[in-house]
């Protein structure tokens, strides 16, 4: 081989190793991308999983909340029952009254 055609092969050589050093560096810097992405989605996906946990307990509280507000209306409801039921009886027995007594006064 000629020293002209050494020489033409060395810098195509010399070429293409630059070549494959500037692909490999940019082939470091989209892993090094891939990577912060891979962090960023796992920080996005443990924010959501905390977020989803404190939903989760915000619902449960309030489902708490709601079934002992359902109680507490049953337990209204029979009270008012029950109170209904005494003043029904209470106004029975004046009326009771008022006839033995005027039994009492007339007899």
């Amino acid at each position: 081989m000629s020293e002209k055609l050494l020489n033409e092969v060395l810098g195509e050589l010399r070429a293409f190793k630059s070549e494959f050093r500037e692909f490999k560096s940019e082939m470091l810097d989209f892993k090094t991308e891939m990577l912060d992405f891979k962090f960023e989605m796992q920080d996005f996906k443990l924010d959501t999983e905390i977020r989803l946990e404190r939903t989760e307990s915000k619902i449960d509280r309030l489902e708490r909340k709601l079934d002992a507000t359902f109680e507490q209306v049953v337990r209204n409801t029979e009270h008012d029952s029950k109170w209904n039921e005494i003043a029904v009886s209470v106004e029975e027995q004046q009326t009771d009254i008022k006839i033995l007594k005027k039994l009492a006064a007339g007899g």
